[in-house]
């Protein structure tokens, strides 16, 4: 995920970063097993519903991002579920860099839709892959089955050299100094750049997420964004939506129009949101989900 930017977060409803701070109404809480140890998830409303919603997270993200969007979903009788990738939160922590490669963080995405389809008795999900989480949602289309794949501020390759935000920082400097004064530097970077502060039970939950982020993790999710090469989709496809807001500060917007066109996909900006639509305008991006 591109660090975030706050500037943007002045439109979101007031409660879009609290819905992190608990479980959704109804949330159902799933280990999912696979070789490299158990990924962590939050299924809600999927009981109920005929389809469903995978979501993966991005770079310093997890789960917890997309409560608002997963909740309003359920209300519309949609199923949603969204997992830790390996290392964040409360998935288990990597054994090495290749647990977190794409194309093992791709193979948890498709466990955990094995573990949903068969639970629930449901057929393919649609996948939605957020920044670093969309290059991971690209590696997943070639290895199981999906109703669709929903692209949303993410780009076909690493990111642009001036858009790597403090993602050099961290590979530098988290071998180096104490996890606590470099999330502060971080913060300083943002709040140099015009970012509001945050309600601090926010601010506890992203710094505790932060602490808890297995290191190999933070440094091969860091080196992915910085480093990764052109991903060719899957012949055949499964329908594609690339979504971006209007002022992300990602990969530039040339650059995700042009996924688009390699996935043989419709595209969808977002008036007025930036990096992050999941919590500067969850309704926003639920209407394109559901309408798209």
């Amino acid at each position: 995920m591109q660090p975030p930017s706050r500037g943007e977060e002045e439109r979101e409803p007031a409660d879009a970063h609290d819905a992190r701070l608990q479980l959704p109404t109804g949330a159902v809480r799933m280990n999912v097993p696979t070789p490299r140890g158990p990924i962590a998830a939050t299924a809600v409303g999927v009981d109920a519903a005929d389809e469903w919603f995978c979501f993966v997270p991005g770079y310093l993200s997890s789960k917890e991002d997309f409560y608002a969007v997963m909740s309003l979903l359920a209300e519309q009788g949609q199923g949603a579920v969204a997992f830790d990738l390996r290392g964040q939160r409360e998935s288990s922590a990597a054994q090495a860099a290749q647990d977190c490669s794409l194309e093992a963080m791709a193979a948890d995405a498709c466990a955990l839709a094995e573990q949903v389809q068969s639970r629930w008795s449901l057929g393919p999900g649609h996948l939605v892959g957020h920044s670093l989480g969309g290059l991971i949602a690209q590696k997943a289309a070639s290895q199981c089955a999906w109703a669709s794949v929903t692209l949303l501020c993410s780009g076909p390759a690493a990111l642009p050299a001036h858009r790597a935000g403090v993602f050099p920082l961290i590979r530098r400097f988290l071998p180096l100094v104490e996890r606590d004064a470099l999330w502060e530097r971080k913060l300083g970077l943002e709040r140099a750049a015009g970012a509001p502060e945050v309600a601090p039970a926010v601010a506890e939950f992203e710094r505790a997420r932060w602490r808890g982020y297995d290191s190999v993790a933070l440094d091969e999710g860091a080196r992915i964004l910085l480093e990764t090469g052109p991903l060719d989709p899957p012949s055949p496809s499964p329908p594609v939506l690339v979504v971006w807001g209007e002022n992300d500060d990602g990969w530039p917007i040339e650059q995700q129009r042009a996924l688009a066109t390699l996935w043989n996909g419709r595209t969808i900006e977002l008036p007025g949101l930036g990096h992050q639509p999941q919590l500067e305008d969850a309704s926003a991006l639920v209407n394109v989900l559901v309408g798209g």
